[in-house]
Formats: structure tokens, C-alpha cells, sequence
């Protein structure tokens, strides 16, 4: 340990060693949190996956406009009417039409996005309903769908 001369008069603990070993043991020292992920996968069939951060924009029009350009769809995700869907998966497994929970939430829950073809969105919304036809059937029998033959599983 280096001395430093002291000139406080013997105030000075300039000369004391210090053990951060025993703040650890004694929780005197708080833990930093994790630091939050804000890239999310992006994935669109018969495309090269890739990963944005969410957080470096402000609402979900700049989202779609990046996602757009990305991907060589300038205008389809923005047009409501060109069939094109950006949905995403939460924590929770579920899937999600992007825009339609608040920015803030949308931020703090995505776990990738999907960008659906008009063809995916109409295979989507077939297997929906075979699900709503089925919802009487038990789990694990013929007519059951099993959560891995869903198109939008994202990567663990």
C-alpha cells in the first residue's frame, strides 16, 4: 500500500487500508441492475434474420419505416391495405399485432418481430379459426394444435 503524506492534522485516513471484500459480506454495497435488452430479432420468411434496438426510436411509425428499408418493403408495412403484417412475441409467448399495446409496453415486452407475407396472414388467420372450431376438442388429441407447428416461434 502507498503512503500519502498527511497534512490534516491526524484526521486523514489516507494510511487506513480499505477491504471492499467485507462491504460485499455485509450487503453494504448495492447491486447494479441488469442491464435491460433493447435488440430484438427480426425475422421475415425467406430472409436473412436481423436484430434492431427498439429503443433508439420514438413511436411505431419509425419502427415500420426502418423495418421497411431493412428488408426492401418500402411502403407495404406503413399501408394498411397491402396485406403486409409486422406482429411480435412477448414474454409471455403471445402474439401480438405491432401497435397495438403502448410504445413504452411494446419496448419493454418484445421479444422478436415477425414481418407476415399476405399469404401468412391469411395461413394465421386460418389456423385461428380452426382453433376456435377445435376449442371444445382436449388437448393432445387429433384435433389439437401443438405450440411448435406455429410459423412465428422465435429463437430461444
Amino acid at each position: 500500500m502507498q503512503e500519502f503524506p498527511d497534512s490534516s492534522g491526524g484526521a486523514s485516513s489516507s494510511n487506513v487500508e480499505f477491504d471492499d471484500c467485507s462491504l460485499l459480506q455485509n450487503n453494504t454495497w448495492q447491486q447494479a441492475a441488469p442491464p435491460v435488452r433493447t435488440y430484438t430479432k427480426i425475422q421475415k420468411a425467406g430472409s436473412v434474420g436481423r436484430s434492431i434496438d427498439v429503443s433508439g426510436f420514438k413511436n411505431y411509425d419509425e419502427l415500420r419505416s426502418a423495418i421497411e428499408c431493412m428488408f426492401g418493403l418500402e411502403g407495404l408495412l406503413i399501408d394498411r391495405t397491402s396485406g403486409w403484417k409486422l406482429v411480435y412475441v412477448d414474454f409471455e409467448n403471445d402474439v401480438l399485432l405491432v401497435g397495438d399495446d403502448p410504445w413504452e409496453e411494446f419496448i419493454n415486452c418484445v421479444r422478436c418481430i415477425r414481418i407476415l407475407s399476405p399469404s401468412e396472414v391469411l395461413k394465421m388467420s386460418e389456423e385461428g379459426m380452426q382453433l376456435l372450431n377445435n376449442a371444445t376438442t382436449i388437448p393432445g388429441t387429433n384435433g389439437s394444435m401443438s405450440e411448435s407447428a406455429y410459423a412465428w416461434d422465435c429463437p430461444k
